[in-house]
Order: structure tokens, then C-alpha cells, then sequence
């Protein structure tokens, strides 16, 4: 026995032709691009389905026949992690948005980096003052698995006891002044400053209700937090870390962020010189690339940074960059004054 899987790229262009051949499988987001809403159940909509394969003029759509064997996936649970199911089927990412606009923020890095890689499902409902129960059915019944969700009723909306994962500590730190308000608004500029959090630096946060999604994030990130409630919530988060500048930066070059360049069709000059503005004193960042790129590295050098080259065997070349204080570069160029 077989099973047909249905996904659109996104090289969709928006023209609606899936839409109109096959509006039972088919819809268009927000941002007037086609997703799949569900896959294919009984020859009707197979057959509506290949027509909208064939009718796209772009090829967006694919499908996979894949046998039983490879088609047994587990359904989407409540306490299923978002930035998992989400990687494993990323079709369901345009699904989301159609459910609620709000689910859109999980497209902002930050969010999806931290949020979404801790938090799950049961805490989406909550985010977007939604049920949990509408989202698992839409999303399982795209993954053509609503049979599954169905049969592990009232199973799929255990969460194994979730909410009481995170737990707070006595406060041993130093806290800012500053009060943050937790809301479904702010969460997106919230989870920023979360997650760029210095170390030995504090975020206070006000919230009405648990902030559970901010709370896993920032437990899955290391950070050191204090749960107190009254009236509302109040949670202090705190990084822990020594300051980098106690910290030679050769011992930390592999916590620095990422900036993979391989698969870009075009010249990534541009995105490298931004990305080296946008570092701060003392930090830096790792270039990957398929070869040595030494005009960006001496271009860089000259720039005030510092770079380790490394050769991997099977990930290409890893450049360090590092961003030296300016107190080092000014003594560098006065070393390099010759003498009167």
C-alpha cells in the first residue's frame, strides 16, 4: 500500500492555479502564496491534487509516493516541540499563519531560534489565545495523520506535566531597573533581548499570565531565572556567563554565530561587510566557506579584526573573525608610527 505527499516550494509565484483546481487541498496565505491546507483523502481529490501539480506554471508543487512503511508518521501532539515538527515538515509552516497571523513572528530568527525551539504546541495556543485542539487537527490533517491524532484522544493534548519543567531559583545577581511587560504584542522584541542577553546582565519581566514559552527559551539557553507571583508574574532572567573580556577570544571563537555562505548563488560580499558591522567590540562571528576567501580576510583584517582559518575536512574552510577593542587597535597604529 501506498501514500501520496503533497508540498509546495517556495517558488510559488502566487498565481492561484492550485487554488482553483483543487480549493479543497489548496489555499493562499496572507502573503498570496499557496500552501497545502491537507493532503489528498479518496481518488476525487488525488485526482484534483495532480491536476493542480500539473497546472502550476513554476512547478511548485511536488509529490512523493512514499509506502506505508516510510508514510507511518506520528501526528503532531500538544507537547510537540514547534521548531522540530517544523523542521521536519516545514509544509506546515504557511499552515500555521493561516490558523493565526500571530504565528507569523515565528518566522523572525530570534523567535524561531529560541522560542520556537523549546516551546511547544500547547504553548502556541496559548500565545495566539487559541485551541489547542484546531491547531493539531489542521496540521495533522495536512500530514494526512488526523486519523492518528484522532485514535490517541484525549492522549494528544497530554502535555506530561509541562508546566512544571521550569522552576526558578533565589536571586544571587545584581537586577537592571528596567521593567519589561509580557504580551503577545512584545514577545518578538522580548525573545530578542532574551536571547542577545550579555553575560552577568539581567532582564526583569512583568507578565499576567506564566510566560511559559519565554521561561523554556530561557532555560534551553542557559540562563539562570526567578519565578515570583502575587498579583502577576514577575521573572528576573539572568546570564551567568563570565564577561567575555576575562575570556581570551580563541577560547570562545566556536560560541560565536554563524554565517554559512556555500549555498548562496550570488556574491556574498555584501552580506559579509554587513554582518561584520553589526559586531560589536570583542565578539565575532565564524565564516563558512567552500574555499579560502582571502580578499574578505585581509579587507577584515584591515578593519580591525583578527581570523583563525581552519580547514574542515567535510564542512569547507571556517574563518574566526574576531573584533578587537578599539583601545587595541588604536595601540597597534600608534606601534606602528615609526619613531622621530
Amino acid at each position: 500500500m501506498s501514500k501520496l505527499q503533497y508540498k509546495v516550494s517556495e517558488d510559488c509565484i502566487g498565481c492561484r492555479a492550485c487554488v482553483d483546481v483543487a480549493n479543497s487541498n489548496f489555499d493562499m496565505n496572507g502573503d498570496n502564496i499557496a500552501y497545502l491546507k491537507k493532503q489528498p483523502e479518496g481518488k476525487d481529490e488525488e485526482q484534483s491534487c495532480e491536476e493542480a501539480l500539473n497546472v502550476c506554471p513554476v512547478n511548485a508543487i511536488s509529490v512523493q509516493k512514499m509506502e506505508l512503511s516510510d508514510a507511518d508518521i506520528e501526528p503532531v501532539l500538544a507537547n510537540s516541540i514547534i521548531k522540530t515538527t517544523l523542521d521536519a515538515y516545514p509544509q506546515l509552516k504557511p499552515v500555521l499563519v493561516k490558523i493565526s497571523p500571530k504565528f507569523k513572528k515565528l518566522q523572525n530568527p530570534a523567535m524561531y531560534n529560541t522560542i520556537a525551539r523549546f516551546a511547544s504546541f500547547k504553548d502556541a495556543a496559548r500565545l495566539a489565545g487559541i485551541s489547542v485542539c484546531e491547531i493539531l487537527h489542521t496540521l495533522n490533517k495536512v500530514l494526512g495523520v488526523e486519523d492518528k491524532l484522532v485514535q490517541q484522544m484525549p492522549g494528544c493534548i497530554t502535555t506530561l506535566k509541562e508546566d512544571e519543567i521550569v522552576v526558578g531559583e533565589e536571586i544571587t545577581w545584581e537586577e537592571s531597573v528596567e521593567r519589561y511587560i509580557y504580551n503577545s504584542e512584545v514577545i518578538t522584541e522580548l525573545m530578542d533581548k532574551v536571547s542577545k542577553l550579555k553575560p552577568q546582565d539581567n532582564l526583569v519581566i512583568i507578565s499576567v499570565e506564566k510566560p511559559n514559552a519565554l521561561l523554556k527559551a530561557a532555560v534551553g539557553l542557559g540562563l539562570k531565572i526567578n519565578i515570583e507571583k502575587n498579583r502577576e508574574y514577575r521573572v528576573s532572567i539572568f546570564n551567568a556567563k563570565p564577561e567575555k573580556k576575562d575570556i581570551d577570544w580563541k577560547e570562545r571563537k566556536d560560541e560565536f554565530e554563524v554565517l554559512d555562505v556555500r549555498t548562496l548563488k550570488t556574491n556574498p560580499f555584501d552580506i559579509i561587510l554587513k554582518r561584520s558591522s553589526e559586531i560589536e567590540e570583542n565578539d565575532g562571528f565564524i565564516l563558512k566557506q567552500n574555499f579560502e576567501p582571502t580578499p574578505i580576510i585581509n579587507m577584515l583584517n584591515e578593519m580591525g579584526f583578527e581570523s583563525i582559518i581552519e580547514s574542515k575536512e567535510q564542512d569547507g574552510v571556517w574563518v574566526y573573525f574576531y573584533k578587537k577593542p578599539i583601545s587595541e587597535n588604536v595601540g597597534k597604529k600608534d606601534n606602528d608610527k615609526p619613531s622621530v
